[in-house]
């Protein structure tokens, strides 16, 4: 699940260097969601997501926190920084 953020609307300097306010939304952590996603972002290594479940229902997860060491053997479709 992903909060809702809008960007541009702030007088930071990284919003101030879009060039149009940008407005995401919340979309709720489904395996429907998951396997529609083209691509699925691990941004944050939290306990209430369940990593291997997420992986078992993306088509491709790109991995920014190693979320996913424990998984063995590591997932073709799954790609860590």
């Amino acid at each position: 699940h992903v909060p809702q953020l809008t960007l541009g609307e702030s007088h930071s300097d990284f919003t101030t260097m879009l060039r149009a306010p940008i407005t995401l939304s919340s979309t709720p952590l489904t395996k429907e969601s998951l396997a529609e996603a083209d691509l699925v972002v691990v941004l944050v290594n939290h306990s209430a997501f369940d990593i291997a479940q997420i992986v078992d229902d993306a088509r491709l997860v790109y991995d920014t926190r190693n979320a996913t060491k424990h998984l063995r053997p590591r997932p073709a479709h799954v790609f860590v920084i």
